[in-house]
């Protein structure tokens, strides 16, 4: 149903694409869950098992005793096994009720991230037909699927793969606003889909926020109080829910302050501490190159964000890069020891990586005259 309203809202134009490059993109695109099927049964496989096991015993609790959301559970970590409330466990709490239909919690809570995962995947196609075009947006979902970094982790026993996908829905849903749609569904998603990003992973949220003040800053001028009031009128509904979350999530962080006795809540980790660190820079270096992107894919997201300045200068496109260089340095101290909160700028890098694909694929058409640009496009993907 959701997927259905996303393609309602702006059809992407696939009149003139032939079935067999349909097909082709449809079997990459099975093989990509494939491979995160593998280890399906072991709750040992995988990265940063004892964030995967602390969730999943969260889950097994709720399938036996009642899901309780302001229950503090531990997470068992070596030198640190203390009950603790990190994020209101929705996400735990979808696991145990799927579980019903699955032989094990284990099975369940898989099978949750695997239905967020292919659910971001129209999400994210859409972000990039609205900013870019349909081809760019192709090139996005399919970078997305593969990206390493959603390999390792789409099939986890975390929270974050469910986050990630409202998140990029909230940042569709303003993207789709700021071009005109008004509908009273776009309302709805923003609100429903940034309230649950910020009571789970607050800091994921930030892309939304940034786009928001990225459209602001590029309409605002002299003078600048009149300008400044035009823009919260014309705006005020969206800038109304957007205050709306803003205090979802603050009071959600004096609840946790509150049930964790003061020792720990979700923004506590906002620092530039890390920006003094050499080693910083060489993770980014080292996770953007094999992790959030390959070594074939980063070229294109270069090219990407050269395109970005060159031809979208002063526009909201813009804002896909501003995310992530503002994530990296706000939130950069919680992704040196944990890549796996690098899982919410796949979307956008695969974006701007769709991007750099296409301008790629039209110099390859106007310069060797090549007829057949859906084989070319293949070839490239």
């Amino acid at each position: 149903m959701l997927v259905g309203f996303i393609f309602r809202v702006a059809p992407p134009s696939m009149s003139s694409t032939p079935k067999s490059y349909v097909i082709v993109l449809a079997i990459l695109l099975v093989f990509s869950f494939l491979i995160r099927l593998i280890g399906w049964d072991d709750p040992y496989f995988g990265f940063h098992i004892d964030r995967r096991l602390s969730t999943l015993q969260m889950s097994i609790s709720y399938a036996r005793d009642g899901v309780d959301f302001l229950l503090p559970h531990p997470y068992w970590m070596m030198g640190w096994q203390q009950p603790i409330l990190l994020e209101l466990p929705i996400y735990q709490a979808l696991s145990a009720w799927a579980s019903v239909f699955t032989e094990t919690v284990l099975s369940a809570s898989r099978g949750v991230n695997l239905f967020f995962a292919l659910l971001t995947l129209p999400v994210v196609f859409r972000i990039a037909a609205i900013q870019f075009c349909t081809k760019t947006a192709t090139y996005a979902a399919l970078f997305f699927a593969f990206a390493p970094l959603n390999l390792m982790y789409h099939s986890a026993t975390l929270p974050d793969i469910s986050v990630v996908f409202c998140v990029t829905l909230a940042y569709w849903a303003l993207a789709e606003y700021l071009k005109g749609t008004q509908n009273k569904t776009i309302f709805i998603v923003f609100l429903l889909a940034g309230g649950y990003s910020v009571l789970v992973k607050p800091l994921y949220f930030l892309p939304v926020g940034v786009l928001l003040v990225t459209h602001f800053l590029q309409q605002w001028g002299y003078p600048r109080m009149k300008n400044l009031l035009n823009y919260v009128g014309r705006h005020r509904a969206v800038i109304c829910l957007f205050v709306v979350i803003a205090f979802v999530m603050l009071l959600w962080t004096e609840i946790q302050k509150e049930v964790n006795h003061d020792s720990m809540n979700s923004l506590q980790f906002f620092t530039f501490a890390h920006l003094s660190d050499v080693m910083f820079y060489m993770r980014v270096l080292f996770r953007w190159f094999l992790l959030i992107l390959n070594p074939f894919t980063v070229l294109f997201f270069i090219l990407g964000v050269l395109l970005l300045f060159r031809d979208y200068r002063g526009s909201v496109q813009l804002a896909l890069l501003y995310s992530i260089v503002a994530y990296h340095l706000m939130f950069g101290v919680l992704f040196t020891a944990h890549e796996y909160y690098l899982l919410v700028m796949v979307p956008f890098a695969s974006v701007i990586a769709g991007r750099g694909a296409y301008w790629i694929e039209e110099r390859i058409q106007s310069d060797f005259k090549i007829r057949f640009s859906h084989a070319l496009s293949t070839v490239i993907i």
